[in-house]
């Protein structure tokens, strides 16, 4: 993170899916080689400990429902090219916002994302 804003940058643009939010699966240890400490983290568990990295950087984090399926977008094919899908519909997004907030507030949690491991 200091890299990115040694070199001036103060805004980085994170893209999620709506697969993630729902299926939350275990991150495959090949993707963290490099930070083994992480090992069985959650995606989302891991997307926040990003998100919180990067704000105590000081960068500011741009949150950017990119795909509903967790995959490389946008070949002609692909119904990827808008951010709603016939298995993720335009309101599979809202409600399932509305319903990790509901959830949070009836449980007075003011934490977006789960903790991580050493948090």
């Amino acid at each position: 993170m200091q890299r990115t804003v040694s070199l001036g940058f103060n805004c980085v643009r994170l893209p999620f899916s709506l697969q993630l939010l729902y299926e939350d699966p275990v991150v495959p240890e090949i993707a963290l080689v490099a930070n083994a400490g992480l090992k069985g983290i959650r995606a989302m568990a891991l997307f926040g400990l990003s998100i919180k990295r990067m704000a105590d950087a000081g960068l500011i984090v741009v949150l950017n429902n990119h795909n509903s399926a967790a995959r490389l977008c946008c070949a002609g094919s692909s119904e990827e090219g808008m951010w709603h899908t016939s298995k993720y519909p335009m309101q599979a997004c809202r409600q399932k916002f509305e319903q990790e907030i509901d959830q949070r507030h009836s449980k007075k949690q003011t934490r977006v994302f789960p903790k991580s491991p050493g948090d």
